[in-house]
C-alpha cells in the first residue's frame, strides 16, 4: 500500500485554458485588444491614447511610458525632469 500514494499539486487540478475553435493551448500574450474610440460618436475609457497616437496596449499590459508613446506618435512632448 506504500507505493500506491499520489501526491497531489497544482498541475493535479490545472488544465491550460483552450481554444474551442482549434482545440490549441490559448497563447496569452496574442489575445487581441478591443479598439477605443474618443470622437464625437464615442468617448470609451482609453479612447483617447489611441485616437491620439495610433497605439493601443499589448493584452495584459499594465503600464506605459507616455513620454515615449507621444515621441512615437510624433506629438512634441517635452523632457519631464
Amino acid at each position: 500500500m506504500l507505493g500506491q500514494y499520489k501526491e497531489e499539486n497544482f498541475l493535479t487540478h490545472y488544465r491550460p485554458s483552450i481554444d474551442a475553435a482549434t482545440g490549441e493551448p490559448i497563447n496569452w500574450l496574442r489575445l487581441p485588444v478591443l479598439d477605443r474610440g474618443w470622437n464625437a460618436a464615442t468617448a470609451d475609457k482609453g479612447g483617447f491614447i489611441q485616437e491620439a497616437t495610433g497605439w493601443k496596449p499589448a493584452p495584459l499590459q499594465p503600464t506605459m511610458d507616455v513620454v515615449q508613446i507621444g515621441r512615437a506618435a510624433g506629438l512634441y512632448v517635452p523632457d519631464l525632469d
